[in-house]
């Protein structure tokens, strides 16, 4: 009997390139200068989480989640 199935999420199950983008995107519509678009996010993807949200935001501290967002979204395409 299987008791435990594990999954790795690196692409081979769900798109998890645009489950980046649109977090980022929901995340921080409002938040940023100019309006982020994802030939800005995508060169800066795989830089730690606060890094990138300092550069996109030009802020030391963000007001919004991305990691609630970026669940809310996965669970959003995994039932789709």
């Amino acid at each position: 009997m299987i008791q435990t199935v594990l999954f790795d999420l690196d692409g081979t199950i769900v798109d998890t390139n645009e489950l980046i983008v649109q977090s980022f995107l929901h995340a921080l519509d409002g938040e940023t200068p100019e309006p982020l678009t994802r030939e800005i996010i995508i060169p800066n993807m795989g830089r730690p989480l606060v890094e990138q949200m300092e550069f996109f935001t030009g802020k030391k501290k963000w007001k919004r989640s991305f990691r609630s967002t970026a669940s809310s979204i996965l669970q959003s395409m995994m039932s789709s």
